[in-house]
């Protein structure tokens, strides 16, 4: 297998490319029955177009991408071969993304991919209103089930850029793989948009009242669950006896109800609804705790932004304005993430919505890198200009 042509991408880069694109593949195994097939389906245009994507069983915040199949124990899994054949198909599905465009009335094209959340809305907007192609791009956004799906997608050659979060990155990084930020993303404590949530009549009310508690997360090592750690830490509590099981977002409330789990983490869209039914109530926003921090972004491939520096320079730029302008017309917005959330205007308009960085500040996230190091989410710590690329626009002195 050659690398293509346009990607910089070398020979050596077959063996990790399809290690990542395997491991997306096989991870995706761990959704539910109900979830799967509509785990695959999102992976394409038309049926975003229906609903906002389903996951499909690949950490939102990246904690399985470039993980190996084996426990912690270094035992083997055991993995059902219907499980293998799941996962081969998604496999299949990355690799179909790998078709590259032709360019469209003369202008390079860039194929960005990321969930349906909120934050990916800067993408659209620019889109919407020509601030890519006043750039000169050809800007084509694709939304998929979740960040590290998009980053998986990337390294498989199936995208130019994906909007994923700050821990794929530094998974990637630590893992010899050169992912870097080209484009800054959202504000991890941004209102409201985070929260560990328990039943009204729960007795969980502090720190060390999960002493030996369940909760739910959509990552089992994700920065929310790192924070929540962190949290209990700081408190007084025992945060090595809290136990931690994956939660597809949508079934938090029938956890809670059915003794699952003693309390959920929830990011936005799915915490304004489970809120809104008056059963749950805010035990803390672990984020919050941490202070402003830069959670997302959008990467590419180190050998792809070398090779197309001005290229990916001018979608920096355009990615700047089209922040500044969101940032400050949120209900403008609500169509725009309608529209490709699959959310009605309504809801959107009762979310907490994201605001985003303007500038990739290595200051915005570096505690955030000595977090994920101290929980073990990441091998080392890391400076965090190592991940940031010398095109991305730089925050003015």
């Amino acid at each position: 297998m050659k690398p293509d042509s346009y990607s910089g991408l070398f020979v050596g880069w077959e063996w990790a490319a399809s290690t990542i694109i395997l491991t997306a593949g096989i991870n995706a195994c761990s959704v539910p029955r109900s979830g799967r097939n509509e785990g695959i389906r999102s992976v394409f245009p038309r049926a975003a177009r229906a609903k906002a994507p389903a996951t499909i069983g690949l950490d939102p915040q990246g904690a399985n991408v470039f993980q190996v199949l084996a426990s912690e124990t270094g035992a083997a899994p055991r993995v059902r071969r219907a499980r293998v054949l799941q996962g081969l198909v998604t496999g299949l599905a990355l690799s179909a993304l790998a078709v590259r465009p032709a360019r469209a009335q003369g202008l390079p094209v860039l194929r960005v991919l990321g969930p349906a959340n909120d934050d990916f809305k800067d993408v659209y907007y620019a889109v919407q209103s020509g601030l890519f192609k006043k750039n000169g791009l050809d800007v084509q956004p694709t939304i998929v089930a979740s960040g590290s799906f998009a980053a998986a997608a990337l390294s498989g050659g199936g995208a130019d850029l994906a909007f994923t979060n700050i821990l794929t990155v530094l998974q990637a990084a630590t893992h010899g793989i050169p992912m870097v930020l080209v484009a800054p993303g959202a504000l991890g404590n941004s209102k409201g948009s985070n929260a560990l949530l328990t039943l009204n009549e729960s007795p969980i009310h502090t720190a060390r009242d999960l002493n030996g508690k369940v909760i739910a997360a959509p990552s089992l090592r994700g920065f929310d669950v790192a924070a929540t750690y962190a949290w209990m830490d700081e408190n007084g509590a025992d945060y090595k006896s809290l136990r931690v099981i994956e939660l597809t977002q949508s079934a938090a409330l029938q956890f809670l109800e059915t003794g699952r789990a003693d309390a959920v983490l929830l990011l936005e869209p799915q915490l304004s609804q489970i809120l809104s039914t008056g059963k749950v109530r805010v035990v803390i926003a672990p984020l919050d705790a941490l202070g402003p921090q830069m959670v997302s972004g959008i990467a590419a491939l180190s050998p792809y932004v070398d090779a197309h520096r001005d290229t990916i320079r001018r979608f920096a730029e355009a990615m700047h304005t089209s922040i500044l302008y969101t940032n400050s017309h949120f209900a403008e917005m609500i169509p725009i993430v309608a529209s490709f959330t699959g959310l009605t205007t309504d809801a959107v308009a009762k979310t907490n919505r994201a605001t985003d960085f303007e500038y990739l500040d290595p200051r915005s996230f570096q505690p955030l890198i000595e977090l994920c190091a101290r929980f073990g989410l990441i091998e080392k710590s890391i400076p965090a200009q190592q991940i940031i690329s010398s095109v991305a626009l730089a925050s003015p002195k």
